[in-house]
């Protein structure tokens, strides 16, 4: 099979996937809906989005990179035309613009508890229950007690509390490891609507002097702006910010005595082999 094929064959696959993913939340948000009804209000007064209509602006949010416009409007169960009509109105923008920036918050929400779950399971698998680096503190709850005392020995500028794993087991059902479900989100974004992805950026990027968050940011910088080898290098040099931040925090991480007795000789030799291939990669795009 060809590379192009193999390429194709995996959007369809995760372009089937965002859909089923963003169908069960549109369930969710239909279960929690009140259709309002025409009890109380004044004759001639607008009375809100029937459940239907409700249900067709929030599925908006798969327009048009996930599902045409007719294909919408069959799951919503309604022709073509009546939601070309609906697209125009108003309260129907709305509707499909506060549900895009909801599922954004929501997709950020989830993002961070599978960055949290990474964080914790290398708290667990290390010999301290803290790290502080760049100023920030990353200490499990059940060690809270800890913190007065870190905070005298360090310079410490933020607290992040790390509920112990457990608080998460209900929320995460992936068995992926915790960097594959994150750059599987990515993939999902490609598929939705702007907003949805702008939100989750602005909600991300406040986390962005937290080591791995801008990892994160350049590979959905990456997946929006990147079609050919053209792209490539001028996306390069638009991020190279992050980029730097990214190889800097690298090489705290490895030069730091602290993480070599935490993690040992073999995971950080496993993370400087990361490193180095991201900083060839960027020297031959610069380079090209």
């Amino acid at each position: 099979m060809k590379k192009s094929d193999r390429v194709q064959k995996r959007r369809e696959l995760d372009k089937a996937q965002v859909i089923d993913f963003v169908k069960n939340w549109v369930k969710r948000r239909i279960e929690e809906y009140e259709e309002p009804t025409r009890l109380g209000t004044p004759k001639g007064d607008p009375i809100g989005l029937s459940q239907k209509k409700y249900y067709a602006a929030i599925v908006m949010i798969l327009h048009s990179k996930a599902l045409k416009l007719k294909e919408i409007a069959k799951i919503s169960g309604v022709s073509d035309s009546v939601l070309r009509v609906w697209r125009t109105q108003k309260i129907f923008q709305e509707a499909a613009f506060e549900a895009s920036e909801s599922l954004g918050k929501d997709i950020a929400k989830y993002t961070e508890i599978i960055m949290a779950k990474w964080d914790i399971d290398e708290l667990k698998n290390s010999k301290t229950i803290a790290s502080t680096k760049d100023g920030i503190l990353k200490i499990l709850k059940s060690k809270k007690h800890l913190i007065e005392d870190i905070k005298e020995k360090n310079d410490i500028k933020r607290i992040i509390v790390l509920d112990d794993i457990t608080d998460y087991q209900e929320t995460i059902k992936s068995n992926d490891d915790p960097e594959s479900v994150i750059f599987q989100i990515i993939n999902f974004l490609l598929f939705l609507d702007l907003p949805v992805t702008l939100q989750f950026y602005r909600s991300v990027h406040q986390n962005i002097n937290i080591a791995t968050y801008p990892m994160l940011l350049l590979a959905l910088k990456k997946s929006r702006n990147v079609f050919d080898e053209k792209d490539l290098r001028q996306w390069s040099i638009n991020y190279k910010d992050i980029t730097k931040k990214c190889i800097s925090f690298g090489f705290d991480y490895i030069t730091d005595p602290q993480s070599w007795e935490d993690y040992g000789a073999e995971y950080i030799q496993k993370f400087s082999q990361i490193l180095k291939d991201m900083i060839f990669d960027e020297i031959d795009i610069l380079a090209g």
